[in-house]
């Protein structure tokens, strides 16, 4: 029996919220324990909203077309995509141009987008001559993977400002705003995964993953304080270009299968 979109939601929910619960549990009580529940809290209930989100609307307590929704979905990634790649190439900043942060950017950007476009040419021309949802499957996947990728400098950033949030510095500022892009980033996961045609359990696994390995890479640098500005912004400009490229792709998919149905359509007249 087929699993209602409710029901999915639901599990979702359900099991964030008792990975939540087991590992605030087991937590010793010292300082790192401390800041690692504060890092489980401003992830998970960000996300929780954000896929609540969803749980309400199959509910029909809220409307939302998960078609609709999808095609903005693959715009609003290409935007996020977009902002990051300004900021990383240090177009944003104030002063003029940096040409160092550009000429940097540039290199890390052509490598990236090469990767990622070689890498959906490799498994979309693998996957030509099967089901005709394939290809969902693999922008399911990619999805996964690009989001996971850009929320790992954001779980290090999380991490890293946590210890001196208390203090009453800037940092809080920064964990405000890492904990509403946390709700913005589960209703993306939730617009580019839910309408794919893959397994259920494929899409609560993909939902649940993500989240948690936001939360293992702030993880990483609450015991010691060290440097992930040259890491995080690698990490983050490869993400961008992985967004870039898969947004493009589901787009083109997109147009593509909206010319096939009108076509035939346009036939059975």
């Amino acid at each position: 029996m087929q699993t209602r979109p409710a029901t999915l939601t639901l599990y979702v929910l359900s099991l964030l919220l008792v990975i939540a619960w087991i590992i605030t549990m087991v937590l010793p009580a010292y300082a790192y324990a401390s800041q690692l529940r504060w890092a489980i809290a401003l992830i998970f209930l960000p996300t929780l909203v954000g896929y609540g989100l969803y749980f309400l609307r199959d509910l029909h307590v809220i409307r939302i077309e998960l078609g609709t929704l999808n095609r903005y979905a693959a715009w609003l990634v290409l935007g996020a995509a977009g902002l990051i790649v300004l900021n990383e190439l240090g177009l944003l900043e104030e002063g003029g141009v940096n040409v160092q942060a550009l000429v940097d950017g540039g290199w890390k950007l052509l490598l990236s987008l090469f990767f990622w476009i070689g890498l959906l040419a490799f498994f979309f021309r693998r996957t030509r001559a099967l089901r005709q949802d394939s290809g969902d499957g693999i922008l399911a996947l990619l999805y996964f993977v690009v989001i996971g990728v850009h929320n790992f400098p954001e779980g290090l950033a999380l991490g890293m400002s946590l210890p001196r949030a208390p203090d009453g510095s800037a940092e809080t500022g920064l964990v405000a705003a890492l904990a509403i892009q946390n709700v913005v980033d589960a209703v993306i996961a939730g617009a580019v995964l839910l309408p794919r045609r893959i397994a259920l359990g494929w899409k609560a696994a993909y939902l649940v993953a993500l989240p948690v390995l936001e939360v293992l890479s702030a993880a990483l640098v609450l015991n010691d304080a060290v440097s992930i500005g040259p890491l995080a912004n690698g990490v983050l400009i490869f993400a961008a270009g992985g967004m870039l490229a898969i947004a493009v792709s589901d787009m083109w998919m997109n147009r593509q299968s909206a010319h096939t149905a009108t076509v035939e359509h346009s036939g059975t007249k």
